[in-house]
């Protein structure tokens, strides 16, 4: 299974997040900004991205648009 990428810039709420699906039995990668989560995308496939809607840089609604029109497949 491709992991679930959690993409927040708080350390406490990605780590929160992780551990729930952690423990659910779902592995997750953590981001903590968009040229991370890019980064991420092109090492392996995700199968879902949690994401943070204002985050520094490249808000989630930007990254959410560049996602769509990039890999439509992607919940």
């Amino acid at each position: 299974m491709n992991p679930i990428v959690v993409v927040d810039d708080e350390p406490a709420i990605r780590s929160s997040l992780a551990a729930v699906l952690e423990d659910e039995g779902y592995p997750v990668r953590c981001c903590a900004h968009a040229r991370e989560l890019y980064d991420a995308l092109k090492e392996q496939p995700m199968s879902l991205v949690l994401l943070d809607i204002w985050l520094p840089g490249e808000d989630g609604m930007a990254i959410l648009k560049n996602l769509r029109n990039e890999q439509p497949e992607l919940p």
